[in-house]
């Protein structure tokens, strides 16, 4: 498993494309807290306020809104 949270803002864009293609490719599970700067997906609904919100993501898959290292959580669904 790859945990982390509220990190990958801090990487260079180009460092942060090969650590999400390469965690994509090892056996396990990826959790990530992000930024949706940092990590993108498409089709992500607005948050549910205006404060800033990161996103939980399960093997690069949204599955909630959250604030600063999961603090609270909106399901997307």
């Amino acid at each position: 498993m790859v945990f982390h949270s509220s990190v990958l803002y801090q990487v260079p864009r180009e460092r942060r494309n090969r650590f999400t293609d390469l965690v994509r490719e090892v056996p396990g599970h990826w959790i990530a807290i992000e930024s949706p700067e940092a990590l993108r997906h498409e089709g992500l609904p607005p948050p549910p306020d205006a404060r800033h919100h990161n996103v939980l993501a399960l093997d690069g898959v949204p599955l909630a809104w959250t604030r600063g290292h999961g603090q609270s959580m909106t399901w997307l669904t």
